[in-house]
Parts: C-alpha cells; structure tokens; sequence
C-alpha cells in the first residue's frame, strides 16, 4: 500500500513474532518547513486548518503524482495561486507556463499533465468586435470616473453607524464590521 512504512516484528512474552501495525507516512514530511507554514497561512486565510489531516496530505500527493509534479512544487504552486488544496485538474497548460515563469525555470517538464475532456479554446475574435468591446469598456470606465471614488467599507461603516445611533444591529454584522474596519 501506498504512504504505509512496512511492519516491523517484535518478539513478545513468549518469544514468538509478532507484527507491528504499520504506520502512516506524511508525504509532506520532505517539505521545508518555511513552505508548509506558508502554505499553512493560505490555508487559515481560506478557513481551513493550517496543518490538513493525514489523508488530506494523502490526496495531495496522489494529486500532485497526477499532475506529473514534485510535491515541493505543488506546495509553491498552491501558495503562489492562493490554492487551499490541490487537485490534478488544476494543472491547465496556461497555469504551469505561469507558474515555471514565476519560477524562472527554462523549460516545463518533459510530459505535461494528460486533461480530460480538454476543449479548443474559442476562434479570435473579429475587429469589430474588439473595437467594439474596448468602445463599451472606455464608455464604462468614463461613467465609473464621472461618480467618482466608491468606498468598498460603506456597508461596514453604515452598520457601526446604526449601532452608535442605538438601533439593532445584528451581532454578527457587528462584529463582521468591526473586524473590516479593524475597529
């Protein structure tokens, strides 16, 4: 079996052997430590525990073999995407160029992941539908200029407001605007 360390025999009380039961093997044990406690910190900021359980390493190494990568830069790939996890899938040709780019490595592995159910990716478009599109995204770009700066806490700020005024507020609004504001 796959991640298992073979049993070991003991001799008990009676002098007969005995098999040891095997142990688990974390295949991120080869790892640096500076990579899993960063890949710890993109895995508390997606709401997951730092260090995944046993089978989830597991999984990760299985997926990272499917992917034709080395776990160490499976951890790198993740951290650098902000992935929690990993899964083979997540291998497309476009995020491997970008991530040897990143890594400032000459050349990609000599075989790329195999895709299932990979589609052609669509016929360029023609010029008047990009001139087009650029045409409708300057329109929007003049409209969001002419309404001027949007503040993205105003929700925030409008709940601590309501709770100053003395109105009901929810708890967890509450609390969740606090912690926006860094109140």
């Amino acid at each position: 079996a796959v991640g298992l360390v073979p049993a070991a025999s003991v001799p008990d009380a009676v002098g007969q052997v005995q098999a040891l039961p095997t142990a688990p093997v974390d295949p991120l044990a080869e790892v640096p430590a500076s990579l899993m406690k960063d890949f710890g910190e993109v895995r508390r900021f997606k709401g997951k525990v730092p260090k995944a359980p046993l089978f989830e390493r597991q999984v990760f190494a299985r997926e990272a073999a499917k992917a034709r990568l080395t776990i160490e830069d499976t951890i790198k790939l993740c951290i650098l995407r902000g992935w929690s996890h990993f899964e083979a899938v997540f291998a497309t040709p476009v995020v491997m160029a970008s991530f040897y780019a990143q890594m400032e490595l000459a050349q990609a592995p000599a075989m790329a992941p195999q895709r299932v159910n990979q589609t052609e990716s669509a016929p360029p478009a023609s010029p008047s539908v990009i001139s087009a599109a650029k045409a409708a995204m300057a329109a929007a770009l003049a409209r969001m200029k002419a309404a001027g700066p949007v503040d993205p806490l105003a929700g925030q700020k409008a709940i601590l407001a309501k709770h100053a005024r003395g109105e009901h507020v929810s708890p967890y609004a509450l609390d969740a605007a606090r912690l926006a504001l860094r109140v």
